[in-house]
């Protein structure tokens, strides 16, 4: 299972469209995959079709971000969890503001706690290639 996967719509991080994300993962033999774009759920809905329609799992959330900067990411356990994760990225984006550092503990844990979404928390590395 693939855990943060992203399309073209994770602006300047992604590069397959959402169905040659789905394609690739079908031809690999991968049985559940997660999208998690930047900030957004744009393609959550197209994703999960062209999911089904290769008989893999679709999993849905978002990589929470401030510039390059990662906050967490979310991964909804369910539709409830899914709607939280829209309402949350809505209200910042249309509001123009920071995701707070704390957003885990402080924001979902105590607002969305029944919803059972489930939070990864992410210290990114930097590595080179040879």
């Amino acid at each position: 299972m693939y855990l943060n996967c992203k399309t073209y719509y994770s602006f300047k991080y992604g590069t397959f469209s959402t169905e040659e994300l789905v394609q690739t993962a079908a031809d690999k033999g991968v049985t559940a995959l997660t999208l998690t774009n930047i900030n957004s759920t744009y393609d959550a809905w197209d994703f999960v079709k062209h999911c089904r329609e290769r008989n893999i799992k679709p999993l849905l959330g978002a990589e929470i971000r401030n510039g390059d900067s990662l906050v967490c990411v979310l991964i909804a356990s369910n539709n409830r969890g899914l709607a939280s994760i829209h309402r949350i990225v809505s209200e910042h984006l249309v509001n123009d503001q920071k995701f707070p550092d704390t957003l885990v503990s402080r924001r979902l844990r105590s607002a969305t706690y029944a919803v059972r979404c489930q939070f990864y928390r992410l210290t990114l590395r930097r590595t080179t290639l040879d």
